[in-house]
């Protein structure tokens, strides 16, 4: 009866998008039963939604030796396995995944977000567009690099930010590259997300006056910024996040002040950049 009240209070925290009480209240009932799958898959789908690729893993390792036949575990192995930059194991993790249940749009989603940053980008359009034909709710089909006014993009985006942030960015070179640089997300424990959007070149200056002393440049990432673009409004108003979260970072301004200043909170769940 305990088992059974303290997974309820874990899914329901989970429902509410309270995913670190979901995590904790699994984690406690775990402790308990190590084979709890209930558990197991909160722990696995709240640690995705908050972008921690490695603590997924660890659940999901523990749910494929129990169920090595389910769908669902391969296809968040793969979630997981990308967020922790293995893009070859996710693709791997598609490849049961597909076996298993052929037209699973999530395993193609991820698994071209995965050989898009091994290079193949016929691969990877190929699964995109399976998955949009599939759940095109879910994962709209995005548009080509080429459809899309970049520059016209970036100056709508300045035009949302606060005063602030504008004045910061209005002294900082913004440079448009594909994908983030995998040596660079992973320089950091945990990694950074291969799904950000944008990223500042240099480092913060210990003393001196962050809006004096600015990054070198800050990168923005078309291939990620690309699969929000079907929603313009969505697009301009995720990457004013990013970018807003970056000089934050850069002028030391805490999560909590950011938050309360901006309303915008420094960590984003994951993984709706896919769609």
């Amino acid at each position: 009866m305990l088992h059974a009240m303290r997974l309820e209070r874990s899914r329901m925290a989970y429902k509410q998008r309270d995913l670190v009480t979901a995590i904790l209240e699994a984690e406690e009932l775990l402790e308990e039963d190590p084979n709890n799958v209930g558990a197991l898959e909160i722990v696995a789908d709240s640690e995705i939604g908050l972008g921690h690729g490695r603590e997924a893993l660890l659940a999901l390792t523990a749910l494929e030796k129990i169920q090595p036949d389910s769908v669902r575990v391969y296809s968040g192995l793969a979630v997981a396995r990308f967020l922790d930059l293995d893009f070859e194991g996710a693709i791997t993790a598609t490849d049961t995944a597909l076996e298993l249940s052929p037209d699973l749009p999530e395993a193609l989603a991820y698994r071209s977000l995965a050989l898009e940053r091994l290079g193949d980008w016929e691969g990877s359009r190929a699964a995109e567009l399976r998955a949009s034909e599939l759940s095109p709710t879910a994962f709209p089909l995005p548009p080509e690099h080429d459809e899309v006014p970049w520059d016209q993009v970036l100056d709508e985006v300045m035009s949302e930010l606060p005063e602030l942030f504008q004045r910061f960015y209005s002294r900082v070179l913004l440079v448009w590259h594909h994908l983030p640089d995998i040596a660079i997300l992973s320089s950091v424990e945990p990694p950074l997300s291969p799904m950000m959007l944008a990223l500042y070149e240099g480092a913060p200056p210990p003393n001196g006056d962050p809006m004096e002393i600015l990054p070198r440049s800050v990168r923005l990432f078309w291939g990620n910024a690309r699969r929000l673009a079907g929603n313009r409004q969505y697009l301009i108003e995720e990457l004013a996040e990013a970018l807003m979260i970056e000089a934050a970072d850069w002028m030391a301004l805490r999560p909590e002040e950011l938050e309360a200043q901006f309303g915008v909170g420094a960590t984003a769940e994951e993984p709706e950049a896919a769609q």
